[in-house]
């Protein structure tokens, strides 16, 4: 599972394929997108 904390408002879970989907979907536009812990 991916760790995700999005621009200090919360945090989301998901696996890595799920991450790459939504990024190649631009899911994460707009928004500041950080590791947690060192993963992605």
């Amino acid at each position: 599972m991916t760790r995700l904390a999005t621009s200090g408002w919360f945090e989301a879970r998901f696996t890595a394929t799920e991450f790459l989907r939504m990024a190649e979907a631009s899911a994460f536009e707009g928004m500041t997108v950080e590791l947690v812990g060192g993963e992605l």
